[in-house]
């Protein structure tokens, strides 16, 4: 599957908010094969346009290994990360993939790009329909033209 990395926090942001997005969050060291990362799902609460479910890659199958580990709501003008206590037997509130996840939620409230320490991967599909992204333009993206227009007037500002 094609991957791509945003740095931009308005496309980043646009992105997490799309409805159904995966994404990888990777620390960059200066011994790449150490860097730590995390996977996550973020899927849009149905008829919410500020609430979102986050969950965390736990096993070794990308496609079904996900455990729940919090929410992301709008907060007045800004979007707060809320860990999910029934969770915590699973994803502890101070574990690294938490703390990584609050670290993100309170960056994409920032105006300035992402920054050179850690990488955002989108997956190779559409983070608010699910289709291939085929295009240079979209993959770049991590969205079709289509979605990527509504997600920019919703979220991307």
């Amino acid at each position: 599957m094609t991957t791509t990395t945003l740095t931009a926090i308005t496309r980043i942001r646009a992105y997490i908010f799309g409805g159904e997005s995966t994404f990888t969050i990777v620390s960059v060291t200066r011994d790449p094969a150490s860097g730590t990362r995390f996977t996550y799902k973020v899927s849009q609460k149905k008829g919410a346009t500020d609430f979102f479910f986050v969950s965390l890659l736990t096993g070794p199958e990308n496609q079904d290994d996900y455990t729940p580990c919090g929410t992301i709501r709008r907060e007045g003008e800004t979007w707060g990360y809320r860990t999910n206590r029934s969770a915590l037997s699973w994803v502890r509130e101070d574990a690294p993939s938490q703390v990584a996840m609050r670290w993100l939620a309170w960056r994409i409230n920032q105006p300035k790009d992402l920054g050179g320490n850690v990488e955002f991967w989108t997956s190779g599909k559409c983070s608010s329909c699910g289709r291939k992204l085929t295009t240079p333009e979209s993959i770049e993206r991590g969205m079709g033209p289509k979605c990527a227009t509504r997600a920019m007037r919703n979220f991307g500002s």
